[in-house]
């Protein structure tokens, strides 16, 4: 059949219609058809684009499941997958104590539980509280434990191995124990110290007028005790005597003989000035087969006392200090 030019223009537009659309050959694909609704491109469960937050989520990225508590306490996990703390349902973990709905993990020095403080002793326990504990963290560098406690120091306050401040004779030893030690520390002030020892002056009591027996062959006697009101100061006056029966000389001292008021104030020998004085007593040696008398003042420093004493001391008689205190009365 032949073909007409009207009918060859329709069929060559054609032609070229068909390969504008690709329809002409091997080259090119037919397009692949879009997924069915509740299928993925890889045939996996289904993606919505619009899916709520934490639907479906079933456990957090530890591994906790949903509404459970976690191993690390005390975290648990939500339904949304994050992990919350909550005390009151899964605790607290060993390095923390419980409070309320708090997990604490310090005590109040910023010690962690279950360990030492930098103050020693103290040591932090599981319920956040601090205490003593010498047994577990020791004591500071120059205390020592004593129970679960550290000390350095007597009762007293006197460091270890060091003298009393306020017992002056006393020694805080390594065992925080005072004792004596006259040698170290000295005596109080109104004792003598010979060969170690600490004597009292008021050891030995004799009453005013009374003869004291200083050795087998010299003696003492004190009486005639008044108070004088002088210029410079208030004195007590008194009278002493001794006697030398021996065959050698005697020697007194103004250091050897002292005046107390109230038994612990010393009272210092001197030369009142501004009233009338009787014969003063001269120190220094009583010949052998002598005696020698006269008057000592002892400053009062302008009060008036209730009680005195006075003591002859220094004097050594088989190589024992004797000291002889005098209770003195006024003289009415």
């Amino acid at each position: 059949m032949e073909i007409g030019n009207g009918q060859l223009a329709i069929l060559l537009l054609l032609g070229i219609m068909l390969f504008s659309f690709g329809c002409g050959g091997d080259d090119h694909a037919p397009p692949e058809p879009l997924p069915q609704e509740g299928t993925a491109d890889n045939g996996s469960a289904p993606v919505f684009e619009d899916e709520p937050l934490g639907e479906n989520v079933t456990e957090c990225y530890d591994g906790t499941p949903v509404g459970n508590c976690s191993a690390t306490k005390p975290k648990a996990c939500d339904i949304t997958g994050n992990l919350v703390d909550d005390v009151e349902t899964c605790g607290c973990p060993e390095n923390a104590f419980q409070m309320g709905d708090e997990c604490i993990y310090y005590c109040a020095d910023g010690t962690p539980l279950g360990e030492c403080s930098k103050d020693k002793p103290y040591y932090c326990n599981m319920s956040a509280e601090l205490y003593e504990g010498a047994s577990i963290c020791g004591c500071p560098e120059g205390y020592d434990a004593e129970g679960e406690g550290c000390r350095n120091a007597c009762d007293d306050g006197t460091a270890k191995e060091v003298c009393s401040e306020q017992t002056p004779p006393y020694y805080c030893n390594r065992e925080y124990e005072l004792v004596l030690n006259p040698s170290l520390c000295g005596c109080f002030e109104w004792e003598f110290m010979v060969s170690g020892s600490c004597y009292d002056p008021t050891a030995i009591g004799y009453s005013n007028g009374e003869t004291i027996r200083l050795s087998e062959d010299v003696s003492a006697v004190i009486d005639k005790v008044e108070e004088l009101d002088c210029e410079d100061s208030r004195y007590l006056g008194v009278r002493l005597t001794i006697t030398n029966n021996g065959d050698e000389a005697f020697a007194i001292e103004e250091s050897d003989v002292r005046a107390y008021k109230n038994n612990r104030y010393r009272m210092f020998s001197g030369r009142p000035e501004g009233c009338a004085i009787s014969s003063i007593f001269r120190w220094g040696e009583v010949n052998a087969g002598g005696e020698k008398t006269g008057r000592i003042y002892f400053d009062m420093g302008g009060g008036i006392g209730d009680t005195y004493s006075m003591t002859i001391s220094r004097i050594y008689y088989e190589s024992i200090l004797r000291d002889f205190n005098v209770t003195l009365e006024l003289e009415d």
